[in-house]
This record gives C-alpha cells, sequence and structure tokens, in this order.
C-alpha cells in the first residue's frame, strides 16, 4: 500500500528559516538544518502474508493431535471475478513446503474477512482454507486426502502490556471438522481475565456454550459444541485487541477447527 506524504505548513516554514538562517557558535552541521528522516511505513498483516509470516499449527493426524509450527505465504497475483487477489498458498511444514492454487474467494459481508480456499491443482491431494482479516488469518490445510489436518493461526498479536482494561464484546465464526461450523458471540472481560462463549448453528440456533480465562494476550476456554467437549486457545490481535482467533480441539473425539471474531 502506497503511503502518500504531505510536507505541512509548520514543516514547510521550518524548512524555510533553516534555508535562510546563519549560525554561530561551533555548529557541526554548517548552518544548514539536516532534514528530518522519512517516516517508515508499518507493512500491513496482508503485506506481511505476501512475504511469508510464522504460524501456529495444531495437527491432526491418525487420531493424535500435536501443536507445531509453519509458515505461511498467500503471494502472487491472479483475478477471481473483477477481484484482485493472492495467486498461491504456500505452507511449509516440517522442512517440506506443500503449494496450493487459488480456486475461490468469497468476503463476509458487513465484516472485514474474507475467505481464500487454495486447492493442489494437480489432483486436489491438498487443500487449504485461509481466512484473513486486518490482523490475522486462520484456518486449516488438509494434506494427503484427510491422512493430515493442520489448524493455522497467525497475525500480529496485541502487545500484552496494551490490552484493555475494560470488557468487550466480538461476533465471528467457528469451523470444527469436515462441516461442523456457525457463529460465535464472545464475551472479554478483560479487567477480571475471564471470557465467555454463546456458540450458534448456521441458522442461529444456540448449539454450545464455554468460558474460560484471558492471560495477557492469550486465552484459553471451553467450546463445547453439544453433544462435544472442546477446547480452544487463542490470542488477540491488533489495536485494542480489535480481532480474536483461535484453534479448536476435540476433548470428547479427535478433531481439530477454528474461530475468529471482531469487535462489535
Amino acid at each position: 500500500m502506497t503511503q502518500l506524504r504531505f510536507l505541512t505548513l509548520p514543516v514547510i516554514a521550518s524548512l524555510a528559516l533553516a534555508g535562510c538562517s546563519t549560525t554561530s557558535g561551533g555548529g557541526t552541521n554548517g548552518g544548514g538544518a539536516t532534514p528530518p528522516p522519512d517516516p517508515t511505513t508499518e507493512k500491513t498483516f496482508r503485506e506481511q502474508l505476501a512475504e511469508g509470516v510464522n504460524a501456529e499449527t495444531t495437527r491432526l493426524s491418525q487420531g493424535a493431535v500435536a501443536n507445531g509450527t509453519a509458515n505461511i505465504t498467500m503471494a502472487g497475483s491472479t483475478t477471481i471475478g473483477s477481484v484482485n487477489a493472492p495467486k498461491t498458498l504456500s505452507v511449509t511444514l516440517d522442512g517440506t513446503t506443500y503449494d496450493m492454487t487459488l480456486f475461490s474467494l468469497s468476503t463476509t459481508k458487513g465484516t472485514n474477512y474474507s475467505t481464500f480456499k487454495f486447492h493442489d491443482s494437480a489432483d486436489n491431494n491438498q487443500v487449504g482454507t485461509l481466512i484473513v482479516g486486518d490482523n490475522v488469518a486462520v484456518g486449516d490445510v488438509n494434506l494427503d486426502h484427510n491422512a493430515s489436518i493442520f489448524g493455522v493461526r497467525a497475525g500480529i498479536l496485541t502487545a500484552a502490556d496494551a490490552m484493555p482494561n475494560q470488557t468487550a464484546s466480538y461476533a465471528g465464526k467457528w469451523h470444527l471438522g469436515a462441516s461442523s461450523t456457525g457463529s460465535l458471540d464472545a464475551t472479554a472481560n478483560f479487567d477480571s481475565g475471564t471470557i465467555a462463549f454463546d456458540i450458534q448453528d448456521l441458522a442461529g440456533a444456540p448449539t454450545g456454550a464455554g468460558i474460560g480465562s484471558i492471560s495477557g494476550n492469550s486465552f484459553a476456554s471451553s467450546f463445547d459444541i453439544y453433544p462435544s467437549t472442546n477446547t480452544v486457545l487463542g490470542n488477540f490481535y491488533g489495536p485494542d485487541a480489535a480481532e480474536m482467533a483461535g484453534i479448536i480441539t476435540g476433548d470428547s473425539a479427535p478433531d481439530v477447527g477454528y474461530l475468529y471474531g471482531s469487535k462489535k
């Protein structure tokens, strides 16, 4: 993203004064003013994704769940309909890089989230879904025809010492396993360090709940979708904890999924 820089009137005045001033005493700059350095432009999260970001992973393989890390890159350029979008998703896990091509893009109306779906165009052996917001990306990568499913999560963490101290409400989505999905409402009380979830199915009917704790910029909570019991581990992202995301793992049955949301 290109940032336009403008000289304000005070800056113009100071430069004019510097150009006509004389130096008295033992100045080291010969009477000229050293211009201030250009401000650096902080990259957006999507720009960081194009260069590659580290991600936390939760792997489900042969009924066993294990945590790890990966590097994910969403780069290149293509067009879906009339929308410009990244062309490829690369996921590096355990020293192996899996490359997939974008085949679907959708946006959630009224939110800042886009859903990107990628696949290995050769035989669909690898399929990846990445939901990307302003500060976070979360989703899953299915490798080797369901032999290994990874939940992935990456983003710009809210600094632990910059967390808010009041109560905030979030609205978002969740996905677990092959097809279970729905919406959620979360209440985070940063003062007391607690978090609670109200979970709905796709039709908006109540289907579960969760309660947990907040520590710094992270949270841990139950996330029970009746009749299953599950756990979610996640973080808050962006300025003033603007977004949240986490990886869901099954307690009553081996499973992996994810959730995400932004402040109401």
